[in-house]
């Protein structure tokens, strides 16, 4: 029980997260897992730190790295740092899922094509303008899970 808590933490963003960013890449890659049509989540605590969440469309392939604070404020054009803590699970062909951690991170981050790459890239610039404070509208969860919320047209 205590696993599959473990890799579900892993997958969602927590209660206390907002999704930043969301974008749907026909395949992503690292140095040590390819994911074919996966969801790409970048995630924003209270205390400012993100998240990033890649899974599968079948939820076979689920990669999660908390972000180095310098991921988004290093140099525009320069490569996002993907160097913090990774955790990658995988289903196995028998129905177990198996849990990597890699210290280190990974080195890169491809895209499929060029227009995700590029959308990634916007959505970087975005994330890293004015550092900490995101000028992007992020819808909010409600607490109850229930109430309507009310759209700020300001925005």
């Amino acid at each position: 029980m205590r696993r599959e808590l473990c890799i579900q933490s892993l997958s969602f963003p927590s209660r206390d997260e907002t999704v930043a960013l969301r974008l749907q890449v026909a395949q992503v890659q690292t140095e040590v897992v390819m994911i074919p049509n996966a969801e790409l989540l970048i995630t924003r605590d209270r205390d400012g730190k993100h998240r990033l969440i890649i899974s599968s469309q079948n939820n076979c392939t689920i990669l999660s790295q908390c972000l180095s604070d310098d991921c988004f404020t290093s140099a525009q054009g320069a490569a996002p740092n993907f160097t913090a803590p990774t955790w990658l699970v995988q289903m196995e062909s028998d129905g177990h899922q198996k849990v990597f951690h890699y210290p280190q991170g990974f080195r890169f981050l491809n895209f499929h094509n060029d227009n995700t790459a590029r959308m990634f890239q916007l959505g970087r610039e975005a994330l890293s303008q004015n550092g900490s404070t995101v000028n992007l509208p992020i819808r909010q969860r409600s607490d109850d899970g229930g109430e309507e919320m009310e759209i700020d047209n300001d925005v």
